[in-house]
């Protein structure tokens, strides 16, 4: 029952590990593996880091441009109110200006975010990540990450295995 249970997760692992594995094969011993997992590792979280980056970015606009929504849309009513009024109070002279310098600064704010995420955008899609369905490829990479951080664990902790000289780790 043990031998069956431990050959269904090996064959589980094999499936999801398959390219993972025949990289560190081919790179040969011990150590070549491991830095191979280990080079695994940190290039899909890399882009997890990436992919999180790029929605804070495309939230944060979406923020901006709601807020310069409803500026633009206290402005608008703001003048009509005036128009509307014959007797204008020197709170309502001042209302509107001020209301179109916070339309204005949050006009101009989205420059630098809009090119920031156009940068992630463009190394999202060299790195191969799809923008439509983001969400699921980064559950993916999670996934991938979590497996071959199990890898590199199993490979650093095999048995007879020495500690290296220079750092002691296993």
């Amino acid at each position: 029952m043990a031998d069956t249970r431990v050959q269904l997760i090996m064959s589980v692992v094999d499936r999801a590990l398959g390219p993972l594995k025949r990289i560190a094969d081919g790179a040969g011993g011990l150590a070549g593996r491991a830095k191979a997992a280990s080079d695994a590792v940190k290039g899909l979280n890399s882009q997890v880091k990436s992919i999180d980056k790029f929605a804070k970015v495309s939230r944060d606009l979406a923020v901006n441009n709601n807020a310069l929504q409803t500026a633009r849309e206290r402005t608008k009513a703001l003048a009509a109110e005036l128009r509307a009024t014959e007797q204008p109070t020197d709170a309502m002279r001042a209302a509107l200006p001020a209301a179109r310098s916070e339309a204005a600064r949050l006009k101009d704010r989205p420059a630098a975010p809009t090119e920031h995420q156009q940068r992630l955008r463009v190394a999202l899609q060299s790195a191969g990540v799809p923008l439509k369905g983001m969400a699921e490829h980064q559950a993916n990479l999670r996934t991938q990450a979590a497996a071959a951080t199990a890898e590199l664990d199993l490979q650093l902790s095999a048995p007879g295995r020495q500690p290296c000289v220079r750092c002691g780790l296993p």
